[in-house]
């Protein structure tokens, strides 16, 4: 990291994203990943910015990186991570080569970006995201409603609800646009043929390791699920960025299961199925039709809360007593 501290104003932006801005150096091999403030939630379209926000989030995804590098060891899976970035110390701020960055990177000084930076290794990307469904939801259970009951290897049974734990979790690929909208969710073997086009796939023997990294990606979500649940929180789905290097196969660096990139629940009576750091937003927004107006704005009171809540599942998951965290 030291060659990074010293060369920061040489990272130019390759990646304007809402919740990531993706930098890469003109002569190292590394990026540096920054979070924003803007948080989306697990399946929501309306952006909410969060001062503080881009902190926690990079906090929890270094903290799921750390853990899925030690348990992703004898599964022949690690992620892409390489550090924090300590160069953010210095006085000066990353300027985005593109236009588009400038509304999201306007406000952040130097010193906002201490905690919200981290190092990862460049990966030639896959096209699709892995998506490890634990519990009937989302997609999953779309397609469940309308009769599929075979999802790869998993036969989920019927008479399932919604919401309801799965016997094993269902592995599935999804497709982005440029803007990070989902598009379209297919299974391992659609897959195949579009992988094989691109830089990702020429570096690998694409159905093996696909069928490693969904093996693996599965028992580490048991892993994480099993984690979190004695800590009060259910991870019900997760998604997954694969990339390859010239060695290996990882996992992409950032928003490892942040409440963007995983559908995060209270493991409590009724709480199935509720967003655990937007549903009060949620139920607001439900209740509101002028949502779509230049001018709407949340109440301070719920942005604030958002955070909190943010904050507290940082916290469980780090090993605070969850008494002396939000209830």
């Amino acid at each position: 990291m030291t060659i990074f501290r010293e060369m920061y104003g040489s990272y130019h932006l390759i990646k304007s994203g809402t919740l990531q801005m993706v930098y890469r150096h003109r002569s190292l091999p590394d990026v540096a990943l920054v979070f924003t403030d803007i948080m989306q939630g697990y399946d929501q379209t309306l952006a909410l910015e969060l001062p503080g926000k881009g902190k926690v989030a990079n906090e929890i995804s270094v903290f799921w990186h750390a853990k899925f590098n030690k348990w992703g060891r004898a599964l022949g899976l690690k992620t892409a991570f390489l550090g924090t970035d300590e160069a953010s110390r210095q006085k000066r701020m990353i300027r985005p080569a593109d236009a588009s960055a400038k509304h999201i990177l306007a406000r952040i000084t130097a010193p906002d970006l201490v905690g919200r930076t981290s190092i990862a290794t460049n990966l030639a990307m896959a096209p699709y995201k892995f998506v490890i469904y634990g519990y009937l939801c989302g997609e999953l259970y779309r397609r469940y409603k309308e009769g599929s009951r075979r999802f790869g290897e998993v036969r989920v049974p019927d008479g399932l609800m919604l919401n309801a734990k799965l016997p094993e979790p269902v592995a599935m690929l999804v497709t982005e646009d440029e803007k990070g909208n989902y598009t379209k969710y297919v299974l391992l073997e659609e897959a195949i043929s579009k992988i094989e086009k691109t830089t990702y796939g020429q570096r690998i023997d694409i159905f093996t390791t696909l069928v490693m990294v969904k093996n693996a990606l599965c028992t580490l979500y048991k892993r994480a699920h099993y984690y979190a649940k004695q800590r009060g929180v259910i991870i019900a789905e997760a998604r997954f960025g694969i990339g390859a290097s010239n060695k290996s196969i990882a996992l992409v660096s950032g928003s490892l299961l942040t409440p963007d990139s995983a559908r995060y629940w209270a493991n409590s009576d009724g709480a199935l199925g509720r967003d655990l750091v937007l549903h009060n937003i949620q139920d607001y927004l439900a209740r509101h039709t002028d949502v779509t107006k230049p001018d709407f704005q949340l109440p301070d009171c719920l942005l604030a809360e958002a955070l909190q809540r943010y904050q507290w599942l940082c916290d469980v998951l780090k090993g605070a007593p969850r008494a002396s965290c939000l209830d």
